[in-house]
């Protein structure tokens, strides 16, 4: 449904052009690409994972606890009463549940913190894409993962040129600072 929708209003775009006889200019830019590939991207991306690695650790040191624990009940199994075996398998259970709540706040603090460090580099970046398009008279300028691109020319890529154009402006940016 949305590539007929975005069918239905392209084609009157370009054939509006063509009828008045101007050049159609096409770019398609890897939006994905450019955010993580820029100096900004691979900055945010590196906090990131410093982050990521402290909560892997973590979570490593859970998984062990709880991977001797397991150890350790099937070794007593025999020799255990049937009341103590019961409260090794739920002190387990209760291990195990912990991890998984550590592990899914772990998943949704990193979403979060993604957001928090991409949003602001994907607005400058979408804003450098405007410039970039106008300055250098683009007629359409498509992202090439959610406008349903499935071939493009590597000649209308604009993917490098728009990252190294945001990398002159994130660099100005901090000189400014």
């Amino acid at each position: 449904m949305k590539k007929f929708v975005f069918m239905m209003l392209f084609f009157p775009l370009v054939f509006a052009q063509i009828s008045y006889g101007e050049n159609i200019k096409i770019g398609i830019v890897d939006l994905q690409y450019a955010l993580y590939n820029c100096e900004a991207g691979k900055e945010a991306n590196s906090k990131l994972q410093k982050e990521a690695k402290t909560w892997k650790e973590t979570l490593n040191k859970k998984k062990e606890a709880i991977h001797k624990l397991e150890k350790q009940i099937e070794k007593q199994r025999l020799m255990l009463t049937q009341e103590a075996q019961l409260d090794k398998e739920l002190e387990y259970k209760q291990k195990v549940q912990e991890f998984k709540t550590l592990y899914n706040t772990f998943q949704k603090k990193m979403q979060i913190k993604e957001r928090q460090l991409m949003e602001p580099i994907f607005n400058k970046l979408v804003k450098v894409i405007e410039e970039y398009g106008k300055q250098k008279k683009f007629t359409l300028i498509l992202e090439k993962r959610s406008s349903g691109v499935i071939y493009n020319d590597d000649a209308i890529d604009i993917t490098r040129e728009v990252i190294v154009k945001f990398n002159q402006a994130w660099r100005n940016r901090k000189k400014k600072k």
